[in-house]
């Protein structure tokens, strides 16, 4: 496990009485879910290249309407597809002080 021989790469959860680190993770359906987004909301960001002026601000727009499109895109079809789960597998261990 990458966490385990590189500690800056460990993923846990962190509460106030324990600590849960990530024992395993389903790393392909994260990897469709990312390229899916990807495909969604990058079209509608570089939207601002075609902008004769306000660029800064038409970027800005176009940068918050393609992450939300995009990402609510890749919520639904998340939720509504029944093949996909994301599986994550934690560990409880006391919390070091």
């Amino acid at each position: 496990m990458v966490g385990q021989q590189i500690p800056l790469l460990r993923i846990s959860i962190t509460t106030s009485s324990y600590t849960y680190p990530v024992k395993m993770i389903s790393v392909m359906v994260l990897a469709l879910l990312a390229g899916a987004y990807e495909a969604i909301s990058l079209p509608l960001i570089l939207l601002w290249q075609k902008a004769g002026s306000d660029v800064p601000l038409i970027a800005a727009i176009t940068g918050l309407v393609g992450g939300v499109v995009g990402c609510t895109i890749v919520v639904a079809l998340y939720n509504h597809l029944n093949y996909m789960h994301l599986k994550i597998t934690l560990e409880k261990s006391s919390k070091k002080r």
